[in-house]
């Protein structure tokens, strides 16, 4: 038997006439883990929570938590929970009765409702909000008491489904800083789905990178960033350059790249690329270049700190460089 809480063994799942959107998908998830389930919109990765959370049935394969196949447990047995995009709370009741909802229907006793409730809102930092309507709440207030209704009940694994993609910048941040904070004072098993790499580097333990209904890749935040597997990889999480190398493809991190503002005549450095600037971004601690150079099909793109020099306008002529040793080499697209 697995020893993980959450398991997924050769899921496959395909909606009638239609493309599988889900192959033979194998993943283990470790009690106490937070795993983040990453990709583009439409490459499977609500379709496997949903089916964690038994609102779905796969077309083949099984889910088991703590090693009992739950396939055909329906939603309401297993020890899950999941969380919405958006809050959904109940209009016509107060916060209290939103969190006690289900305590109520599992005949929990009134009393240890009442102490429940008061650790679930302590535990979100709402204290003293038991009894706001929902109209009244912000935006984040909202899907803390979502969050909260979901652990009050103590499951085993917490299910989100893209929790923070409706709220404003400032208040995802806050978020980000509660989840992990949630997930270290609870231990709950946390399975988190997004198409946000920002969220899913700063959140997981590791993460499950999906391209058309299949991983590919899985791992820390640091492997995935540092070591992508595939060009989709290196792409999607931190949107490397990736251009033709002798031996396949070179993986280049936009803050590896070395640029210098040149002259059409000056003499270009050895290893350098002559290039011109077509796009400048300010991005609070620095800059985000585009830069189209004769030699490379496509133009690079480059992380420059605001201490580094005044920024370079658009059209200016640059030397650009990299050090070979913060590359990585991947097959062509064609062999991988």
């Amino acid at each position: 038997m697995s020893s993980a809480t959450l398991s997924f063994r050769g899921i496959g799942h395909s909606y009638v006439e239609g493309e599988p959107v889900l192959r033979e998908i194998d993943l283990e998830v470790a009690d106490g883990e937070f795993v983040t389930l990453l990709g583009a919109s439409g490459c499977g990765k609500t379709t496997l929570l949903r089916i964690a959370a038994g609102f779905l049935a796969p077309s083949e394969g099984a889910v088991f938590l703590h090693g009992e196949d739950v396939t055909a447990v329906p939603p309401h047995r297993r020890a899950v929970n999941l969380v919405f995009q958006r809050a959904a709370l109940f209009p016509h009741l107060d916060v209290y009765d939103n969190l006690a909802f289900g305590l109520k229907l599992a005949k929990v006793p009134k009393g240890e409702i009442a102490g429940r409730v008061r650790e679930a809102l302590e535990l979100v930092r709402l204290e003293g909000y038991a009894h706001r309507r929902s109209g009244e709440l912000s935006g984040g207030q909202a899907q803390r008491v979502a969050l909260a209704r979901a652990l009050i009940n103590r499951p085993e694994v917490l299910l989100m489904d893209e929790p923070l993609s409706a709220l404003d910048l400032r208040v995802r941040l806050e978020m980000e800083a509660e989840l992990r904070r949630l997930h270290r004072e609870t231990a709950t098993t946390f399975v988190y789905v997004t198409h946000d790499q920002h969220e899913a580097l700063a959140l997981s333990d590791r993460i499950a990178v999906f391209d058309r209904g299949e991983i590919a890749q899985l791992g820390t935040p640091a492997e995935i960033y540092h070591q992508p597997a595939s060009a989709l990889t290196a792409r999607f999480v931190g949107d490397a350059n990736v251009l033709p190398g002798e031996d396949g493809l070179t993986v280049l991190r936009q803050e590896d790249v070395v640029l210098r503002a040149s002259s059409d005549a000056g003499e270009v450095p050895a290893g350098a690329l002559r290039g011109t600037v077509r796009d400048v971004g300010f991005r609070g601690a620095g800059y985000s270049y585009v830069v189209q150079c004769p030699q490379l099909p496509e133009p690079v793109k480059a992380e420059v700190p605001s201490d580094a020099g005044p920024p370079l306008g658009i059209g200016a002529a640059v030397t650009v460089s990299w050090d070979p040793a913060l590359t990585r080499t991947l097959p062509g697209e064609d062999e991988a």
